[in-house]
């Protein structure tokens, strides 16, 4: 009967824990005990079922209070153009304000203010991925002349979430029994098991500035807009017992 022994790798560790303190690991009684951990990985794509777009409106004026006045009227319109759309799982949040004076400078002279201007951001939420077209259409016709950013993303990812930790928990198994039937001893079951699934939000497709103004100057036709996927992800890391090796090896 040959004794089980330790092995050293990089990517797929054989580790020796003679204590089993850790108390997420069986402890083990024999401490000459091999061990294999391994790690897999799981991925799959869930089609996008929320649009998130934010827009702002850019006013500037001599005064201040003009500046100020001018935004919140231009906001009040596109809210309202928004809301006139009846859109299901509409949400409208603002994302700020912000009021900055506007300098010009001759040659030697003392920087002066020349204008005021403000922008109001707000950030709109809905459903119908389809309509996001109209909604930038809507927003822009009402006086919003930025559009920020555009994102879409998945609203429950859970079940998607427990699919990606199970095909990364398959990976790992196999690359498991692989490097265990390759030296020759029979795989044990799993002592340590350490998981973990994402969903993370897509990245925001940003616009440039003073590109959208200019589209819209005519309504017709309304603005065209690709959805595609939210990626779901998952990682596990599992220690593995070896088992006795054949008799006569």
């Amino acid at each position: 009967m040959k004794r089980p022994f330790i092995f050293a790798l990089t990517a797929a560790a054989f580790l020796l824990d003679p204590t089993g303190t850790d108390a997420q690991v069986t402890p083990v009684v024999d401490s000459e005990a091999g061990f294999i951990q391994v790690s897999g990985n799981g991925s799959l794509d869930v089609p996008v079922d929320r649009a998130h777009v934010v827009f702002a409106v850019e006013t500037e004026a001599p005064e201040a209070r003009e500046a100020v006045g001018e935004n919140a009227a231009a906001m009040d319109g596109v809210i309202a153009a928004l809301r006139a759309l009846d859109l299901a799982g509409l949400e409208i949040e603002t994302m700020g304000f912000n009021l900055q004076p506007q300098y010009e400078r001759g040659t030697g002279e003392v920087p002066r203010i020349r204008a005021y201007r403000a922008v109001n951001n707000v950030s709109v939420t809905i459903d119908d991925v389809e309509a996001v077209g109209g909604v930038i259409d809507a927003a822009t016709g009402a006086g919003a002349n930025r559009v920020a950013s555009l994102r879409f993303d998945a609203r429950d990812t859970q079940d998607a979430r427990m699919e990606a930790l199970r095909l990364a928990t398959e990976e790992a198994r196999r690359q498991a029994e692989v490097l265990a039937l390759a030296l020759g001893y029979p795989l044990g079951p799993p002592l340590e098991v350490h998981g973990n699934a994402q969903s993370p939000m897509p990245p925001p497709m940003p616009m440039a500035r003073g590109a959208i103004a200019f589209e819209y100057q005519s309504a017709d036709p309304a603005t065209p807009v690709e959805t595609g996927d939210q990626t779901v992800s998952a990682s596990v890391t599992i220690k593995y017992r070896l088992g006795a090796a054949p008799d006569g090896d």
